[in-house]
């Protein structure tokens, strides 16, 4: 038999269930066909002193009914055989005729079995967050939307089967909602289902909140005359039309909608509002009294090129690393983002960072050429100057590092920082050599360019016999 995490359902005459989550009676209601989702049922008589048996009155049935729940599973007499298992939803109601007999719990595990074996490990799923069902059903009710109104507005719209169910296809299809002449709308709720919403018009509603900030495709968005308080857009960077006339807001933010070009805001308390950042030629209007300014500061766009503004003026001598709104640092010559340009350039801070095509790395790890010729470490995107040891560049050869310069010109023995030996020659591993190397007035037995510290024994070189001890001649 099928079990809810902390849940026994089992049949009973006069359609009695068990249930150990006391207080609560779960209802189900059919997906798309792979899984059941299964809701909060408060609506139940529950009698504490007897064994946490709780009595489902005849209204509830007929939400079990609705529902579909289990195939060949026979309650108080209402059949439930084949309702779910093929997506079907059950509508007919349990008369007092029917109502009358009830199968044995041997037929209800039958029942259950058999719905389990047809819907796989999906089985049935305890439903407080609707986000997890999305693709297989929401319904079209005011839990889900607000309230009954929006609900009735979007189930005659937008409901193409007319189940009273979203599926994921039909909440796709959704591009434009308009309840600007629907009388009654309080609430506006479930707007994160619509991912692929471009225009919203609540106007003319009584709504006191609403939130956008999942609606990130948004290119038109009208809220004039409603009761909001708070208007909050920063997720809508898409967005194209904003009207928010005569609903008294104390400030408007829209700095972060750079595709804004037509700004209605009349009957507001704010006095002034930045469209620095609005798309170029910005159409606004808002109340004589209040002032609409484009302050340019910092990395801006104007006419397809990115400049760097300081006291709303292009800065022409700034030579440099520059951060944008966005977080990102670009490298800016004269007063103009060079995209060409790639290699190191120094901090204000006097750190060195590495940029490719005018943008600061934050990924690049290795060795990078700057202009003077000069190769340098670089740990994601920034120059490791206390760095010393060996560097493997991108073409596989290994080179010596010391303060995070390659040493062109050394020759001889260097430590890794895996605290091996190699010897280097212009500042590069040899690894196919093979010999002695002085180092510090002592020689040492090199091979494959490693030294061989874990290496005793007599080796000849070059004709030459040698004595050596963990990796030292002791003697020639």
């Amino acid at each position: 038999m099928v079990q809810l995490p902390g849940t026994f359902f089992s049949c009973f005459s006069r359609g009695n269930l068990y249930n150990r989550n006391e207080g609560h009676i779960y209802r189900a209601y059919m997906g798309e066909r792979n899984f059941i989702m299964i809701r909060n049922e408060n609506n139940i008589n529950k009698d504490k002193a007897d064994n946490n048996r709780i009595n489902i009155n005849r209204s509830n049935w007929n939400k079990m009914l609705v529902a579909g729940a289990i195939a060949g599973c026979v309650i108080s007499g209402a059949a439930f055989s084949g309702n779910g298992l093929n997506g079907v939803y059950a509508e007919e109601s349990i008369t007092d005729s029917e109502s009358t007999a009830a199968e044995t719990d041997a037929n209800c595990d039958e029942g259950i079995t058999a719905k389990t074996d047809a819907i796989g490990d999906e089985s049935l799923i305890v439903e407080d967050d609707m986000s997890q069902v999305q693709a297989s059903g929401i319904i079209i009710d005011a839990a889900h939307f607000g309230d009954e109104e929006f609900a009735g507005y979007l189930k005659e719209n937008f409901d193409k089967d007319g189940n009273g169910y979203f599926d994921s296809a039909e909440l796709s299809e959704v591009k434009a909602i308009d309840v600007s002449d629907v009388s009654g709308i309080e609430e506006v709720q479930g707007l994160d289902l619509f991912a692929g919403l471009q225009e919203l018009d609540v106007s003319n509603t009584d709504i006191s909140y609403i939130d956008v900030s999942k609606n990130s495709e948004l290119k038109k968005f009208d809220c004039s005359n409603t009761g909001l308080e708070v208007l909050n857009v920063k997720s809508n960077s898409k967005l194209e039309v904003l009207s928010c006339n005569d609903i008294g807001l104390n400030s408007l933010d829209v700095t972060a909608n750079t595709s804004l070009y037509e700004l209605w805001c009349r009957g507001n308390e704010f006095k002034y509002i930045d469209v620095s950042y609005c798309k170029e030629g910005i159409k606004v209007y808002a109340d004589s009294d209040c002032q609409v300014y484009r302050s340019k500061e910092g990395l801006i766009k104007v006419d397809g090129v990115w400049s760097y503004y300081v006291d709303n003026k292009v800065d022409t001598d700034y030579v440099g690393l520059v951060k944008h709104s966005s977080g990102s640092w670009y490298y800016v010559r004269n007063g103009v983002i060079d995209f060409g340009y790639t290699g190191l350039v120094k901090h204000s801070s006097g750190t060195w960072y590495y940029v490719a095509n005018g943008k600061m790395s934050t990924t690049m790890t290795g060795l990078v050429k700057h202009s003077s010729g000069a190769w340098y470490y670089v740990a994601k995107g920034k120059m490791q100057s206390s760095y010393k040891g060996f560097v493997k560049h991108s073409s596989g050869a290994w080179y010596y590092i010391e303060n995070g310069r390659w040493q062109s010109s050394f020759k001889g023995l260097a430590r890794h920082t895996t605290g091996a030996w190699y010897y280097a020659v212009n500042g590069k591993i040899l690894f196919y050599y093979e010999g002695i190397v002085r180092h510090g007035g002592s020689s040492y037995y090199v091979k494959n360019g490693k030294l061989q510290s874990g290496f005793t024994g007599n080796v000849i070189i070059g004709g030459r016999g040698f004595r050596v001890v963990k990796g030292k001649v002791i003697t020639k």
